[in-house]
């Protein structure tokens, strides 16, 4: 049995782990994108494009973090990754079943950890003053922690067998264990 996908895509390893970029990744971003470029037409206009790349390549770096942050935690709870699919929908990170409770917690837990760190890592960033030389450079860490922020809570809602549901059903089965 195969786990590629079917349809138009790029396979190659990332770190030894399978991954698989269909063709639709390249507008993953656009769903946040367009509105924050078009935000930034309104405001500002000269800042409306760099707006709208900066939220692109921000969601697809969070949805490659996230993924990564499954992928980590699998291999450090011995699961074992088969891959990961990145499309226009978003990242799926494919693993064997986690054999414990607490392994399938963590693992769902994994993505949102690794977007936390990260968005942890650029709020500091901003509150410590950013590049007081740099402006631009401080409205791209901006526009980057706000798409985390937002694609963070949109992954842990739980619901719809998002990360935040998995977690969910992961601490009530281990509450319900003798």
């Amino acid at each position: 049995m195969s786990l590629r996908p079917a349809g138009a895509c790029l396979a190659f390893r990332l770190l030894g782990t399978p991954v698989w970029l269909h063709w639709s990744f390249a507008g993953v971003g656009l769903g946040i994108g367009v509105p924050v470029g078009l935000v930034g037409l309104v405001a500002a206009g000269e800042i409306a494009m760099t707006l709208f790349a900066g939220a692109v390549a921000a969601v697809a770096t969070v949805v490659l973090v996230h993924e990564a942050g499954h992928v980590l935690m699998a291999r450090l709870l011995s699961i074992e990754v088969h891959g990961v699919y990145l499309a226009a929908a978003g990242g799926c990170c494919v693993a064997g079943e986690a054999g414990h409770e607490s392994h399938e917690l963590l693992y769902s837990a994994g993505g949102l950890l690794a977007q936390t760190v990260l968005l942890a890592g650029t709020a500091l960033w901003l509150l410590n003053g950013g590049s007081a030389t740099q402006p631009m450079a401080s409205h791209a860490v901006a526009v980057f922690t706000a798409v985390n922020a937002l694609l963070l809570a949109v992954n842990a809602w739980p619901a719809g067998g998002s990360d935040g549901e998995r977690v969910l059903h992961a601490l009530r089965e281990l509450r319900q264990r003798p």
